[in-house]
């Protein structure tokens, strides 16, 4: 069968791709592994009728929205190809299936590649957070240490003293910036 869209990713993004498209009553096969980012995560925010909500609920109830389109299908496997063909795309999946489309939509998302810091994959998610907007009105008001390297560090730390006045920036011992006098 070819679809009139394949997309890749479950997430937020790609759910509300194939929402509009199966209410356009598009083919859409859907591909997702289910390892959200956000998997970790108490509560997602900034979801309007959704604040705060546990992440795999909100993508429970995504799916549970987007299934009530028949033309929507679902693979629970990882895409490792993407042909252009004369006709659209051919999309492989890792369980070595191959699916037609007209049109490809790429929703992936975003993979955090935390640092190697001892205890830090732990505390991810519950006291240690990649995003301020997410996460910064839960830690508000609070001491806050920032961790990065290069330019993110600083900015990043600058940032967040709209959360907090108490900032601590952690470098894995690199200098960031120097004053001269």
């Amino acid at each position: 069968m070819s679809y009139d869209c394949i997309v890749v990713g479950g997430g937020p993004a790609g759910l509300s791709g194939a929402l509009m498209l199966g209410r356009c009553r598009r083919s859409v096969l859907v591909f997702d592994v289910g390892k959200p980012r956000n998997a970790a995560a108490a509560g997602l925010h900034n979801y309007l009728t959704r604040d705060g909500i546990n992440p795999g609920e909100f993508i429970r109830l995504a799916q549970e929205e987007v299934r009530r389109y028949p033309t929507v299908e679902f693979r629970r496997t990882q895409v490792v190809a993407v042909e252009r063909t004369r006709s659209g795309f051919t999309v492989v999946g890792a369980d070595g299936s191959r699916h037609d489309s007209r049109k490809l939509l790429l929703a992936t998302g975003v993979v955090d590649e935390l640092p190697e810091i001892e205890g830090l994959q732990e505390l991810y998610g519950t006291s240690v957070h990649h995003c301020p907007y997410c996460d910064g009105w839960e830690w508000r008001d609070q001491p806050l240490a920032v961790y990065g390297r290069g330019e993110e560090g600083p900015a990043l730390a600058l940032a967040l003293t709209v959360w907090s006045p108490d900032l601590v920036l952690c470098t894995a011992g690199l200098t960031i910036f120097r004053m001269k006098r």
